[in-house]
């Protein structure tokens, strides 16, 4: 299984906290495939990607490793392994209706010798739309004692209206969960130039509180600028805490409506 992989990029991070090194190589080996091949439906070696049914009738998502990021911490060797893929109807037509999403899947594998387990799994999360996912990802440290996961921009327009936010996996006991933070609001789509009602157009910057090493999940601040309902606002930043009996950031008192 290992011939139709080849080595596409080499990056090495030096970390300050207690991961010392992080490799992104953006393809799979065979200890990957030995764990791929028994998760999923198969390997299509005509879309060189790994099969998984999807949720629509007889379709299928076709996923291909996306990060394979290798992670030295004190204790272990992990390997952080996402894959993104299109979906398919029954006929092998990608699904593109407004609706339909594409499909994620994300693993912490752990790393002894030559042995490989799922430390958290999960291979089949419906993201995106147009049976596309979001394909720009990054491994960000989420909380102390070596808590990674990943993180993505997500985004929907509807009748006039769009949304964007982040979106987090993070590793959630054996599974893996995604968590959300809103970023970007406008319904100014809703309103003709003749109508000049008035809009709310928001826009935010988040960023990973990791300073805050007492926590179990580090919180976001995020900054959000813009008006609402035509008026201007200055720029100010929120607290979003994080609830670990949700297991979910919450939303701090006084944070603007940004789901319409």
């Amino acid at each position: 299984m290992a011939s139709h992989h080849r080595l596409l990029q080499l990056t090495i991070v030096v970390f300050s906290f207690s991961a010392s090194l992080v490799f992104n190589i953006v393809s799979a080996d065979p200890v990957v495939d030995s764990v791929l091949s028994r998760v999923y439906d198969g390997y299509d070696q005509q879309g060189a990607c790994w099969r998984a049914h999807s949720d629509s009738e007889d379709g299928f998502c076709c996923l291909k490793v996306k990060r394979q990021d290798r992670l030295n911490t004190a204790k272990s060797t992990r390997l952080y392994l996402l894959l993104t893929g299109q979906c398919y109807n029954n006929n092998g037509e990608l699904d593109n209706s407004h609706a339909s999403s594409g499909m994620v899947g994300a693993f912490v594998l752990g790393l002894e010798k030559n042995n490989v387990s799922i430390i958290a799994g999960h291979p089949r999360m419906p993201m995106g739309s147009w049976g596309t996912p979001p394909e720009d990802w990054s491994l960000v440290k989420l909380g102390p004692n070596d808590y990674w996961g990943w993180k993505s921009e997500g985004g929907y327009t509807g009748q006039g209206t769009s949304w964007s936010w982040y979106s987090f996996l993070a590793p959630y006991g054996k599974s893996i969960r995604e968590l959300t933070a809103p970023l970007n609001f406008d319904d100014s789509g809703n309103c003709s130039e003749e109508d000049k009602c008035p809009s709310t157009i928001i826009e935010g910057k988040l960023e990973i509180d990791s300073t805050q090493i007492d926590e179990a999940v580090f919180p976001l601040h995020l900054t959000l600028e813009g008006k609402i309902k035509g008026k201007k606002f200055a720029p100010k930043t929120w607290v979003l805490p994080f609830d670990t009996k949700s297991w979910s950031y919450k939303k701090p008192k006084g944070l603007p409506d940004m789901e319409g």
